[in-house]
C-alpha cells in the first residue's frame, strides 16, 4: 500500500467518523427534545435546574425525562467534539495528500529517467553481446573455408 492510498483511506475514515459525530448529534437532539416533551406533558408548572426543567413525582417517568434530557445534552455535546475532531483529522489528511500530489511529477520524471537509464545500459549489453556473437560467428566461418 503507497502513503498516497494510506492518506485516501484515512481521509474515507474520517469521513465516516464525521457521519458517526452527526448521527450522534441527531440522536441527542432527539433524547433532548423527547425528555422536554415528557417533563412537559408530566408537569405543567416544572422545576428549572440552570435550563434543564425537571420535576419531582411519585411517577417514574420524571426520572425517565430527566435522564433522556442530561443523555441528550451528554450526546450532542460529545457528538460535537467527535465531529470537530474528525474534521480536523480529515483536514490534515487531505493536507498531506495534496502536498503528496505535488511532490508526485517530480518523482515520476526522476523514476522515467532512471527507468530510461537502466534500459540504455541494457540496450548497450545486449548490442555488446550480440557484437560478440558476430565476431564469434564470423571467425568460425573463416576458419572452416
Amino acid at each position: 500500500m503507497s502513503f498516497e492510498e494510506y492518506l485516501h483511506e484515512k481521509a474515507a475514515e474520517s469521513r465516516h467518523r464525521e457521519t458517526v459525530g452527526f448521527i450522534l448529534l441527531v440522536l441527542g437532539m432527539v433524547m433532548l427534545v423527547g425528555g422536554f416533551l415528557i417533563t412537559l406533558v408530566i408537569a405543567a408548572n416544572p422545576d428549572w435546574l440552570l435550563f434543564i426543567p425537571w420535576k419531582r413525582t411519585a411517577d417514574p417517568t420524571s426520572l425517565i425525562s430527566l435522564s433522556m434530557t442530561l443523555s441528550g445534552f451528554v450526546l450532542i455535546f460529545t457528538g460535537a467534539g467527535y465531529v470537530v475532531f474528525a474534521s480536523a483529522d480529515r483536514s490534515w489528511y487531505f493536507k498531506s495528500l495534496k502536498e503528496t500530489m505535488e511532490d508526485m511529477p517530480k518523482k515520476e520524471e526522476e523514476l522515467f529517467k532512471q527507468k530510461m537509464r537502466d534500459l540504455r545500459r541494457k540496450i548497450e549489453n545486449l548490442q555488446g553481446k550480440a557484437e560478440k556473437e558476430q565476431e564469434l560467428q564470423f571467425d568460425s566461418r573463416n576458419e572452416s573455408t
